[in-house]
């Protein structure tokens, strides 16, 4: 849903216009704003969702956060302007692993990862005699 909500909202690309008039347009698709000296274009003309829910929980709204915060907390982020040579690899790094943690369940975890008391080697010995 978030990729949804940069389509929406933060893709554009300002581009040189030759008009002297201030209009701006908007439609549920496309948003065309075009000023004295340059027109913000779109990237994306339009979205069609698929595979997601209407809206979002406040678990997913939190999660979503500390991600964003993972990220930012990147030096190499540069303020939203990280450098194609040398990327903000660390946060995004951070941001997958906190987004791994949210695909299981609690109950899922502990059956794969949960820690069991063993019986030690003196209890299997003492049932082994007694079964013989």
């Amino acid at each position: 849903m978030q990729a949804v909500e940069f389509a929406a909202q933060a893709g554009s690309s300002v581009a040189p216009s030759s008009s002297n008039s201030t209009t701006s347009t908007t439609t549920t698709t496309t948003t065309t704003t075009t000023t004295t000296s340059d027109a913000v274009t779109p990237f994306i003309r339009s979205v069609i969702p698929i595979a997601c829910g209407a809206n979002h929980t406040a678990w997913q709204i939190a999660i979503g956060e500390a991600q964003r915060q993972a990220i930012y907390a990147d030096p190499k982020w540069n303020n939203g302007n990280p450098s194609v040579d040398d990327p903000a690899t660390v946060g995004l790094s951070v941001a997958r692993q906190i987004g791994m943690i949210t695909y299981r369940t609690s109950r899922g975890y502990e059956s794969k990862f949960g820690r069991r008391i063993r019986p030690t080697s003196n209890d299997n010995n003492n049932n082994n005699e007694k079964d013989g």
